[in-house]
């Protein structure tokens, strides 16, 4: 799925027919974002392909989009209908596990 493509699907999802040119201009940014808070390499331009995402990953990042390119327009109402919809896909998306060890500071505290 290129940049261009995930643009496309999801401005649909906003209503949209075709994005914005406001939309076209904040794209890759919003788009490498959401790729990079799924854990995969950003796009270098919208004509890229996202390579190697499952379903999983792809709905979480035309969701995040969605939600991302809503913010950047002020349509609240679209914010807050993508907002759950982007968490729990995100919350699909499978992660290397990551552990957190206890550590007191050493030296002075104040």
């Amino acid at each position: 799925m290129t940049g261009n493509e995930i643009l496309s699907s999801a401005s649909a999802l906003m209503g949209f027919k075709t994005p914005t040119s406001e939309m076209n201009e904040i794209a890759l940014t919003v788009i490498n974002s959401v790729l990079e808070d799924i854990a995969k390499p950003p796009l270098t331009s919208l004509s890229t392909a996202a390579e190697g995402l499952c379903q999983n990953e792809e709905q979480a990042c035309l969701y995040g989009t969605a939600l991302l390119l809503s913010i950047a327009i002020g349509d609240l109402r679209s914010k807050e209908c993508f907002s759950p919809i982007y968490n729990e896909k995100r919350g699909r998306v499978k992660r290397s596990k990551s552990y957190v060890t206890d550590a007191l500071p050493k030296g002075e505290l104040l």
